[in-house]
């Protein structure tokens, strides 16, 4: 009986579509649409500091597709940029530039400053004064106004906003240029001319243009790569070893090279000033320059006076005399500067007579 009851109810369940334990499934949602992307606009720079006078070339990326962007200062006393984006700095202060399509824009803060001269205070921010600000910190003294990047290939790489002027340090160090040069039996610049690509070797000739020519920065360079090579490690620069101390004590700012030490051309420009022919052959150039960044010096504390003596270049000396004297012992000697009157000249690098003062560019 319950079997005939049971097999009733099954064709009945059959018969109205139901099957037993069968899931109900939900209607699935209509898939969204993408949201459209959003249009962003990319600055090659959002803030710049130039000199009065000074251009700059501003570049805008779009995120997405392509259109016309326009530029706009909003300040036009100060900044004005064109219709390609190059801004020219008119006068101290501060102006937006702003870069607009027809969905995004950007802004890049223009400061500009005063263009800076010699005998002005440099801070360790990267700016500089006539006049001694005691709120700053004062690194040095700007002991030339020009590009010095235009000499120096590697300065001009690596640091090429570095286009102002150079800068002398507020302390000095005494030591040999290269101590234990016999052992090594060559000079530095052929190992340099021999193993490195990238910089051009430290030497320069009383008869050529080399020794006129602004190279503190590669010759610093250089000579950092022959000291840390296994080979030279018994016959070392010091001198160059010292200026990367000296770097560790007085940090550089961001926006200027490093501390280097200077070629026979920079010696000659802190000293005396400029001059425009062969600086080895001047006669009594002077010392004009040096008394006035001495003044200079004066107002600050903790520091080390240009001392009126015997100063270490980043160059060695490549004779081009004929007399057998200059040939014997060329390559013993770096060139010096004697800050006493200017004269350019050269020393036995073995000497602990000569004195080291660091430069940067800015």
């Amino acid at each position: 009986m319950k079997t005939y009851l049971f097999s009733i109810l099954a064709t009945l369940l059959v018969a109205v579509g139901c099957t037993v334990d069968e899931p109900i499934t939900p209607n699935e949602p209509e898939p969204k649409p993408d949201p459209t992307p959003e249009v962003v606009i990319t600055l090659n720079e959002s803030e710049i500091t130039l000199q009065k006078g000074e251009e700059f070339q501003l570049s805008a990326t779009l995120s997405e597709g392509s259109g016309e962007i326009s530029w706009e200062s909003d300040n036009k006393k100060v900044a004005i940029v064109d219709r390609t984006g190059k801004v020219i700095a008119l006068t101290v202060g501060e102006a937006t530039i702003t870069a607009r399509s027809a969905e995004a824009e950007a802004h890049c803060l223009v400061s500009v400053v005063e263009k800076p001269k010699v005998g002005w205070y440099y801070y360790d921010d990267g700016s500089y004064s006539s006049k001694l600000d005691h709120e700053k910190r004062a690194i040095g003294v700007i002991f030339w106004v020009g590009d010095p990047t235009a000499d120096d290939a590697a300065l001009r790489r690596e640091h090429p906003e570095c286009k102002h002027g150079l800068v002398v340090g507020l302390k000095h160090d005494r030591s040999y240029w290269q101590s234990n040069f016999s052992a090594s039996g060559e000079r530095v610049s052929v190992w340099v001319a021999e193993n490195v690509s990238e910089y051009e070797a430290p030497i320069v000739s009383n008869l050529a243009e080399s020794v006129n020519r602004m190279m503190g920065y590669n010759n610093t360079k250089a000579i950092e790569l022959y000291n840390e090579a296994n080979e030279n490690r018994n016959w070392p620069v010091e001198a160059i070893a010292a200026t990367v101390a000296y770097r560790d004590k007085y940090k550089a700012p961001a926006t200027s090279s490093d501390w280097y030490l200077p070629s026979p051309k920079e010696l000659a420009l802190l000293c005396s000033g400029e001059y425009d022919d062969n600086i080895y052959f001047a006669k009594e150039p002077g010392n004009d320059n040096r008394k006035f960044i001495n003044e200079r010096f004066a107002e600050l504390s903790d520091i080390n006076s240009l001392a009126g003596l015997t100063h270490w270049s980043s160059a060695e000396f490549d004779e081009r005399e004929v007399d057998e004297e200059s040939i014997r012992v060329g390559w013993m000697v770096a060139v010096t500067a004697y800050f006493n009157d200017g004269d350019i000249s050269v020393g036995f690098k073995d000497s602990n007579s000569g004195y080291l003062r660091y430069i940067l560019a800015f």
